[in-house]
């Protein structure tokens, strides 16, 4: 969870040619992570 909430960090995210040379899959797989460590519904996806 620390590793995506700190990718999702303003000085991180800023990094737009980085993110871009990012290939499908591994932009796939941090959009699961991202969903996955989401706080929606006061964090129902870590509690199950």
């Amino acid at each position: 969870m620390a590793v995506v909430m700190a990718l999702q960090s303003a000085p991180i995210y800023r990094l737009q040619r980085t993110w871009a040379g990012l290939s499908k899959r591994d932009r796939t797989t941090f959009s699961n992570l991202k969903e996955f460590v989401s706080s929606n519904e006061n964090w129902k996806r870590l509690r199950h």
